[in-house]
């Protein structure tokens, strides 16, 4: 029992920094809700969620799950004949292919899609350069993560988010760019903090232009199966929004996104603990026996408890909070929040049951449980928007969630059995 109780101190200490640089990172644009709710309208908000559909969806094909293949490279990093640096280099190379690709694609397509989504097509055309961006940078995010150093992380982190906001509020209240301005100061951070993973790596690893075929292909290997899950997830997470602008117009999307970010909040609290658990749950499934199962179930039951109770807390006092922190014009929000929140509660246990998808190297069954789910997004996004309005698009992240989470659990009950039923009777 001392054990137990033991290893939770540990995790819980590593998941407090985490925890802290998600709640310094991901709350400045939360707190700044009073200063931007006032500065941007309705229609605004609409616009950069519009935005931010696109980059999600187009993120994941670029970056190829580069930084995943990176991660599980570095526990073989000190095997004979084996170049970890030349396998970084092999994942930029990759990254860079794929950026190329996607450019040149989005070129063509920019008045198509532009129509489609209501967003100028000069902004469509500078989604690649962020999903480039991106992707470097959370090869040295990653990669703190599993060297173990949270605070390096958290620095990092919470600094590029403070640049972020700092020359998103410079570009929209004084230079009066509105959606425009917060669009350019998350591309240019994006921009800035990916020179600086990149020289913050090659002084780590050393790392050379030096690019090998074998390693190409493993990164390929793990991270090609992942593509259509990549794609379902960006369908999955985008359903409610995007057909939420079609049926009610960007200024009803504006608000259903500031009661959407209230939710957040409860995945924020989630990512920050998975983040911490994360090496640890690789090394306990390596090491998995008939004794150590059962604690790991224990482990996962305990936490989603602690989402139900984060998710109620939250849903109960944000709609007190909100008065305080947007314009009168965003009041409606409150509606969605306990939707989102609970919605959350789900997503965060997907995550932990995703884990051992991954682990087993079995991604194809990850792709197969979120495309089904996307589908099923698709549907019950429409429907419930079309039946019950805008909260219709709330309930429909919670049901698509849910299902979502079920659904993986399945699957990754047929990878890695464990004991489930024994561990909420023994």
């Amino acid at each position: 029992m001392h054990k137990f109780y033991s290893r939770v101190k540990s995790i819980g200490a590593t998941s407090s920094v985490y925890m802290m640089s998600s709640f310094i990172g991901r709350g400045l644009p939360f707190f700044l809700l009073p200063v931007l709710t006032r500065y941007l309208s309705t229609d605004d908000y609409g616009f950069i969620a519009m935005f931010n559909i696109i980059r999600s969806f187009l993120l994941p094909l670029i970056a190829i799950s580069t930084a995943g293949a990176i991660g599980r490279a570095y526990f073989d990093r000190d095997k004979a004949g084996f170049n970890f640096s030349s396998y970084i280099s092999s994942a930029f190379f990759v990254n860079t292919v794929f950026f190329l690709i996607f450019g040149v694609i989005l070129f063509f397509l920019k008045d198509f899609i532009s129509t489609r989504i209501g967003l100028p097509w000069q902004w469509v055309l500078a989604v690649p350069f962020f999903g480039y961006a991106a992707s470097l940078i959370s090869v040295r995010e990653k990669l703190w993560v599993f060297e173990d150093k949270p605070f390096r992380y958290a620095v990092f982190f919470v600094s590029k988010l403070t640049i972020n906001i700092a020359l998103s509020l410079l570009l929209v209240i004084v230079f009066s760019m509105s959606w425009e301005g917060r669009i350019v100061g998350i591309i240019a951070t994006e921009i800035l903090f990916a020179v600086a993973a990149i020289i913050l790596l090659v002084r780590k690893y050393r790392v050379k232009i030096s690019v090998q075929i074998n390693y190409i292909k493993d990164i390929l290997k793990f991270g090609l199966p992942l593509l259509p899950h990549a794609v379902a997830m960006a369908i999955l997470t985008g359903a409610d929004k995007f057909f939420l602008k079609k049926a009610e117009g960007f200024s009803v999307l504006g608000v259903y996104i500031i009661g959407f970010m209230f939710g957040q909040i409860v995945l924020f609290i989630s990512s920050s603990i998975d983040v911490a658990i994360s090496p640890r749950l690789y090394r306990r499934l390596g090491a998995l026996n008939k004794e150590n199962s059962l604690e790991l179930v224990r482990y996962i039951y305990v936490y989603l408890l602690i989402l139900i109770f984060i998710a109620s807390a939250v849903a109960f006092s944000s709609r007190f909070l909100l008065k305080f922190l947007v314009a009168e014009e965003f009041y409606p929000a409150g509606k969605f929040i306990i939707w989102i929140c609970f919605a959350n509660v789900s997503f965060g246990m997907y995550r932990v049951f995703a884990q051992f998808i991954t682990y087993a190297k079995k991604t194809y069954m990850l792709s197969y449980a979120t495309v089904v789910s996307s589908v099923f997004a698709v549907f019950a996004n429409y429907f419930l928007i079309k039946l019950n309005g805008p909260v219709g698009a709330a309930q429909g992240v919670f049901v698509s969630y849910t299902f979502y989470s079920l659904f993986t659990w399945y699957c990754a009950n047929r990878v890695i059995p464990l004991p489930w039923r024994k561990a909420l009777t023994v």
